[in-house]
């Protein structure tokens, strides 16, 4: 897992997408390509500003596909989906 603060002048979509790319990258690496976003899906709506936000992988599949669980200030709002696109 992989936590950071809220910072003015970014999105919380944004914030989510930034941390998760630099939890992959951290964990898995980039040798072999480059991380894009592939979907989130939520379970309540995103905040404006927050506290806290944490991405916790889930879910892997060889090293190319992951889903990460995101919460805000605690809180479980979704998932969000990463793939590796292979050079």
């Amino acid at each position: 897992a992989i936590k950071c603060p809220f910072s003015p002048g970014f999105s919380t979509i944004e914030h989510i997408i930034s941390l998760n790319k630099a939890f992959n990258n951290h964990k898995f690496g980039t040798s072999n390509g480059k991380w894009l976003f592939a979907r989130i899906i939520l379970n309540r709506k995103l905040p404006f500003s927050f506290r806290e936000l944490q991405v916790q992988l889930s879910k892997s599949t060889n090293g190319v596909y992951t889903v990460c669980n995101v919460y805000i200030n605690g809180i479980n709002l979704g998932e969000v989906h990463f793939v590796l696109d292979v050079k």
